[in-house]
């Protein structure tokens, strides 16, 4: 019995394996392994390039936008500084017209 038992399920499996649809299945399991076990890499490698180049084009601009930025501050800093010395020279015009006892110093205030 153990014998025949054994061959008819070596029969059906013989048949099972030689049948068009397993063949199929086995054809599409075996395609799709290969898809992902090649594809999937070779495509998350193409995303991660793709951000890393993202990735360097955003700190670049940032590094530009920086070195504007401190050249704005530097700008303003000196045309303050302008302003200030203008101011003071009006100032002192004024001030030795006014309070001055000595016109020389008024009138160097005026050149």
């Amino acid at each position: 019995m153990r014998g025949q038992w054994s061959i008819q399920h070596m029969d059906i499996i013989f048949q099972t394996l030689s049948s068009q649809s397993f063949i199929q299945s086995f054809l599409v399991l075996l395609a799709t392994a290969l898809l992902t076990g090649l594809l999937v890499p070779f495509v998350k490698a193409n995303m991660d390039e793709r951000k890393l180049r993202q990735q360097k084009l955003f700190e670049a601009d940032l590094a530009r936008q920086g070195k504007v930025i401190e050249a704005q501050v530097e700008l303003l800093e000196n045309m303050a500084q302008m302003l200030w010395d203008f101011k003071l020279l009006a100032l002192e015009v004024s001030y030795y017209k006014t309070y001055g006892q000595d016109q020389t110093k008024y009138k160097a205030s005026l050149q």
